[in-house]
Parts: structure tokens; sequence; C-alpha cells
């Protein structure tokens, strides 16, 4: 087309010289030569910058295929977006991430590409990058040919040759993977949080009162039982040694307890420990040091204890009461003498034993016959 131009130029050109309508100014031979190498100049600047230009637009060619193989080797589901919401390029990995061809990718709305739901936060967001430049990254919820994709979405202005090919870059990653885990992990902590919090309420409801300790001997829990026998308040124990509650002196069986459960990793009992009270004096203890073994480590211990004063008096109580009774029964001057059934004595005080090992015993032994039957014209014999 432009060779047909140019000929039907060059004709016409040829016919106004020819016909004296174009008059051309007389010329020197040298400024004939002048002229010409002018344009041989002329000739020469231009394949130079013919050349260029080639050049130039090679090197133009290969930085867009370079970017073109950038933009399809990125990890990340890339697409670009024009104003009306539609995909106008895309890259493989979103067309890994959402299943389908880069030809339906292309030309295919976003809202076909994105949960109902959240329409109007990407489109609102879309609309302030385009008139502020401002995007936030946040999460959208995206359609997959297969499934749901949670997308961490980022966008950005781009200026493109070519009007058509968008004017935003728009990246998504997906977190779908992520968030499930994320979910996992915070559904096994919100078990756990239940857990602990029912094992608090339960040591807190157990009667007897619970120290736990660390490594080192250090107080880190004490149940509402323990601050009631001991008066201490959690935060008068809590981070304190375990002697703050036990006996001072160094032979104390319940710190020498803890000490060597710590070190051993043995459980131990202590049947008469001391421990103080907050308003001052001391009482009497029942024990049980239980370590807490981690991996083989000794990690702490748990140290379970009751009040047992009034028992212990109770107790000495009631042996006082038996030796006074004891000691009654045995000055009786009559015997006193306690059977079973079978005629196992069980008590007897001193007099009956006297009685029982004499001539009386048959008549204290059930099982004796101290009344034979004779036939008449027996007689007695005598020894």
């Amino acid at each position: 087309m432009n060779g047909f131009r140019n000929e039907r130029l060059r004709k016409r050109a040829e016919q106004a010289l020819n016909s004296g309508g174009f008059e051309g100014a007389e010329v020197s031979a040298t400024t004939l030569k002048e002229v010409l190498h002018e344009l041989y100049v002329h000739q020469a600047e231009l394949e130079i910058q013919n050349e260029e230009l080639r050049t130039a637009q090679q090197a133009l060619e290969a930085s867009r295929i370079q970017y073109l193989q950038l933009f399809q080797s990125v990890p990340l589901a890339c697409f670009t977006v024009n104003a009306a919401g539609i995909v106008c390029e895309a890259n493989a990995a979103a067309e890994r991430q959402f299943g389908l061809p880069l030809r339906r990718l292309k030309g295919r709305p976003l809202t076909l590409m994105v949960e109902s739901l959240d329409h109007g936060r990407l489109f609102t967001a879309l609309a302030r990058l385009r008139d502020s430049g401002q995007w936030t990254r946040q999460e959208y919820a995206f359609v997959g040919t297969h499934s749901a994709i949670d997308g961490l979405a980022d966008a950005r202005m781009v200026e493109l040759d070519d009007a058509d090919k968008g004017d935003i870059l728009l990246t998504i990653t997906d977190v779908t993977e992520r968030n499930a885990w994320v979910g996992e992990l915070q559904n096994a902590r919100d078990e756990a949080e239940r857990s602990r919090a029912a094992y608090h309420h339960i040591l807190q409801a157990v009667a007897d009162g619970i120290c736990g300790l660390d490594a080192d001997g250090a107080i880190t829990f004490v149940n509402a039982a323990a601050q009631s026998m001991t008066g201490f308040g959690a935060s008068d124990l809590v981070g304190r040694g375990f002697d703050r509650l036990a006996g001072g002196e160094a032979a104390d069986g319940g710190r020498r307890a803890v000490t060597l459960s710590l070190a051993d990793g043995l459980v131990r009992q202590v049947a008469d420990g001391r421990l103080h009270r907050k308003s001052g004096g001391d009482f009497v203890a029942e024990l049980t040091v239980s370590p807490i073994l981690q991996q083989g480590a000794i990690t702490g211990a748990v140290v379970a204890f009751r009040d047992v004063t009034a028992r212990r008096t109770a107790e000495r109580a009631l042996a006082e009461s038996e030796r006074r009774h004891r000691t009654l029964v045995q000055s009786l001057s009559e015997g006193l003498a306690m059977r079973s059934a079978d005629g196992t004595v069980l008590v007897a005080n001193a007099m009956a034993e006297r009685l029982m090992a004499g001539p009386a015993g048959v008549l204290l032994d059930p099982r004796s016959h101290p009344f034979e039957s004779r036939r008449p014209g027996d007689r007695t014999g005598r020894a």
C-alpha cells in the first residue's frame, strides 16, 4: 500500500517538473557535490538510526519475553485486572491454583472467582487503590474449580502499553492449608485450656492441700485447701521455696523428702511432718511428695498434705484411755477373761491367767468336761 502511494507521488512530482510547474534554482557543480555529500551523510545517519532502532526493538522484545517468563514463573497466582473487573492476564500459578486453563481465566469476571460475600470488600478495595493508591493486604474467599480457596490478596497499580491488558496487578497467596493448620492449632489450644481449667477446678476442689513445685523446689501453685490450712495466700507462696511452709529445722521430714524426691525422682511419704501457719505456730501434716517426670527428666514435684493434728490428738487420747483401762482391769482382784466362740482367750487379766493355770482352769474352759458320769461301785482313786 505504501509503495503504491510513493509511486503515485513520484509520478506527480515528475509531471510537475516536466510541465514547468515547478521551477528549480540553477545550481553549480560544486553545490551539487555538496548536496550529494549531505545526502550521503544523511543516508548514513538514517541507516545508523535504523540500526539503533532495530537493536533497541530487539532488546525490548528480549526484555518483554524475559518479563513474560518471569511473570509466568512467579509461584503466586497473578492477574491483571481492568476497571470493569475483568481478568486480562494470568500466570501459570493462577492456572494451577484455580484449576482453569489460561484461555478460560483471561476475560473471566472477578465476580465468578470470589465468594459473593466478599464481592463488596474486594471491589471497594480495588476502587480505593485506583483513587488513592492505597491497598491493605487482607484475606478473601475465592472460588476454585474443586474447592474454596482462602487467599491473601495484594494489589498495585501498573501501567501497561496496552490499556486492554489491565491497570491493576493482583497477587493471591493460597493460605487455605495454613488456615486449616491454624484452626487445628487453635482447637488444640482451646482443648488444652479447657483441660487446664478442668484440672484447676479439680485441684481447687480437693480437700487435701496441694502445692506444685518446679525443679528448684519453688512453689508454682497452691490450691484453696492449702491456703485454708496454712493461712497463706497464693501471692505469699508462689515463687517462694517450699521451706516457706516446711519446718525450719534442717532435719525436718517434709523439707528433706522434697529435696530427695527432686534429686532421685522417687515418691516419698512423711507421716508426721510439720508445716507453718501464717498466724504463727505449726501443725502436724501427712505429706506425699510425687516427682514430675517429663522425658526422663525431673521437672518438678507435687506435694499433697492434710492436717492430721486432730487425728493425732485423738489417737494419743485413745492410747491413753486404753492404757488406763488396761491398768484398771489388770488391778482387779477378780479374774476377768474374754473368749471367742471357739474358746480362744482374747483378753485376760492377771488374776484370770493365774486361775486358768490352776484347778479352776477346767471351769473357765468351755471345752472341758469337769463332771464325768460314774457307775455304782466306782471308787475315786488317790494319787
